[in-house]
């Protein structure tokens, strides 16, 4: 099943330009945060105030549920979950267009987190405020939180393309955005990331999650996804032993002859 745009609110010619502008604006405000993290001092102040104000809010109980929150942008989770919401895409579905699309957007985007850290070379936050095992690599930007939102948001919205209940798809696509903004709040919770990190990766997020609707949308289904038996046989052979369906045929050629 495939919900068009003009169902959910977008009329189909215009949803593909909508989502290019999408990623075009929030690619520019990625390339803007990650020129200022590494100039401007000013930024580097506010994610420190922003650290010790995160530094205050810490509470034991609360620990073990952003560490679960924060786990769900991890490697192995994200790789899971993708290649099952992939499957069930497939199978809601009935077309490659929006499993590859997902599968492509989450490693593209676990990629380009690595390619971009290396060419920014921001320092972690201190390692002393780290709750868990100390990492040094580069910070900027999250790839936690990159990987995460461009899985559940973007999950989110290819899934709602296959629900007909408005409700449903506003759940959906809820859901997924507020996994995406936690995954990124807690990374900085547990002193990994600093805020403009995390805000780094939702907005490379944003731009691959608007490259990647922006190219299904273009690419509707041309017609209605016939049933599988209906490919092989007209439904009604397929209660029928083949020596019937033959001499049927013959006495249908027989009588036009």
């Amino acid at each position: 099943m495939y919900v068009p745009s003009s169902e959910l609110g977008v009329p189909e010619n215009r949803a593909p330009r909508l989502w290019v502008g999408v990623a075009i604006t929030t690619a520019v405000l990625f390339v803007l945060t990650a020129v200022l993290v590494r100039r401007s001092a000013g930024v580097g102040r506010f994610d420190e105030n922003v650290m010790t104000a995160m530094y205050a809010a810490r509470r034991p109980w609360l620990n073990p549920v952003v560490q679960f929150i924060t786990d769900l942008g991890s490697y192995q989770p994200v790789t899971v979950i993708t290649f099952l919401l992939a499957f069930v895409l497939g199978y809601r579905t009935r077309r490659l267009v929006e499993p590859v699309v997902l599968l492509a957007a989450v490693e593209v985007s676990s990629s380009l987190v690595e390619v971009i850290k290396d060419i920014n070379d921001r320092a972690r936050a201190p390692a002393a405020g780290m709750l868990g095992d100390p990492v040094f690599d580069f910070s900027f930007p999250s790839g936690h939180t990159a990987s995460g939102t461009v899985l559940y948001v973007l999950g989110a919205l290819l899934l709602a393309h296959t629900q007909t209940r408005p409700a449903g798809r506003r759940w959906l696509v809820a859901i997924g955005c507020l996994l995406g903004a936690l995954i990124g709040v807690s990374r900085v919770y547990l002193g990994y990331h600093w805020l403009t990190d995390a805000l780094g990766g939702w907005l490379l997020a944003a731009a691959l999650t608007g490259i990647g609707m922006a190219f299904v949308t273009a690419h509707p289904p041309s017609g209605p996804i016939p049933l599988v038996g209906n490919v092989v046989a007209p439904r009604a052979a397929l209660s029928r032993p083949a020596w019937a369906v033959g001499a049927r045929e013959r006495e249908r050629v027989g009588g036009h002859a």
